[in-house]
């Protein structure tokens, strides 16, 4: 059975030509995620930023590319929740056109590069006291990084205004 991917409910995209994701991890403190990502910004349309996202963290895997241009083994996961992918056929622009509408119309990223990982058969693995917890996939150019985690929240750091 393949992990299910189910997108984060989340304003952002983590940038798809950011070229890392910056994970800090210390005794006795949350952990973060760091990244560059386009937000929705209220009458501005898609601006860049930089986005913390905050961990209380059971368990972590940082991963390397999995291949030239392939971060994750796709064929890992199923896909059938996250709406957009793989699913543009010889029009990109349409794609784009209707990925924009519906970021635009609900708020949410479609495609924000950070999921939770559902039926998760790495957390299976781990021991019992983790079954509760949720696992977080955060893609970046050249790795990723999950998370099993008991809880997490996401903060605006800086506002990069095209203006």
């Amino acid at each position: 059975m393949l992990d299910v991917l189910k997108p984060l409910n989340v304003p952002w995209q983590i940038s798809p030509s950011a070229p890392f994701l910056q994970f800090r991890v210390a005794e006795f403190e949350p952990s973060s995620i760091a990244f560059s990502a386009n937000v929705l910004a209220e009458d501005k349309g898609v601006v860049c930023a930089s986005i913390l996202v905050i961990l209380s963290v059971s368990w972590i895997r940082v991963n390397p590319s999995f291949g030239e241009g392939r971060v994750i083994d796709e064929s890992r996961y199923d896909w059938s929740q996250v709406k957009f992918h793989n699913q543009f056929k010889s029009d990109i622009g349409e794609w784009t056109e209707q990925f924009r509408l519906a970021w635009e119309n609900s708020g949410i990223c479609p495609i924000s590069g950070a999921y939770e990982v559902v039926n998760s058969t790495w957390k299976s693995t781990l021991p019992p006291h983790v079954a509760n917890d949720t696992h977080l996939l955060f893609v970046g150019e050249e790795r990723s990084i999950e998370c099993i985690v008991k809880d997490w929240k996401w903060e605006i750091i800086r506002l990069l205004d095209k203006d």
